[in-house]
């Protein structure tokens, strides 16, 4: 986002309540009517599906300078997923009346949304595309590469994901079973290219991990 439409949007939203949340914190259900619209401060938040079967599904990850969810605000769509916190984070919370009002006033800043969204819609499709056609290891280590490039942190040892992500979590990014990714991560662990610290994901070599994948 442009530093000034950014600094036009943190304007707007920091006239309206703020909220510091926990970890794995709810913020939307997709059976709830949606009134208000969240502006993301600070931190993480997961948007995800749960499938018939009940398995969690991560569709998105917004980070700061997010608000959302636009697609009710905007179109009227009404909301279909969850939405949780991921690590602590601060929010500010919108009605979503004032938004649509805000954006309405000021073209810049929506057209900057309608391109943040395309994109995001650009690169689901992407995914989409891309997980239709990778086996498990593959999948897996797209996911673990991502996690590295948002929320990495250099280490000596290695790039350390700041965020506690439990194979149950990396399941959910994956699309695949506990059981599966549970059985790929050792494949991994075997060869090095992951561990835990601290009972946190350790990347020894995030460029090794990728050549493994070939990307």
């Amino acid at each position: 986002m442009d530093a000034a439409i950014q600094q036009t949007v943190s304007r707007f939203f920091a006239q309206f309540p703020a909220q510091t949340l926990p970890h794995k914190e709810p913020l939307i259900h997709p059976d709830k009517t949606l009134t208000a619209v969240f502006y993301l401060k600070k931190g993480h938040v997961r948007n995800y599906m749960v499938t018939t079967h009940g398995v969690e599904l991560t569709v998105h990850i917004f980070t700061a300078g997010a608000f959302f969810p636009m697609t009710e605000a905007l179109a009227g769509i009404p909301n279909r997923y969850y939405y949780e916190t991921v690590g602590e984070v601060k929010l500010n919370i919108c009605p979503k009346a004032r938004v649509i009002k805000f954006l309405l006033e000021n073209p810049p800043v929506l057209m900057d949304l309608s391109k943040r969204l395309l994109g995001g819609l650009d690169r689901l499709a992407l995914r989409l595309e891309r997980t239709s056609t990778m086996n498990a290891k593959e999948r897996l280590i797209s996911t673990l590469v991502f996690l590295a490039r948002h929320f990495g942190k250099s280490t000596p040892q290695g790039d350390l994901i700041t965020h506690k992500f439990t194979h149950s979590d990396l399941a959910a990014l994956t699309g695949l079973t506990r059981e599966t990714t549970s059985r790929q991560w050792k494949q991994l662990e075997r060869k090095k290219l992951t561990a835990y610290y601290s009972r946190h994901i350790l990347l020894p070599d995030v460029a090794l991990l990728e050549r493994e994948n070939g990307l």
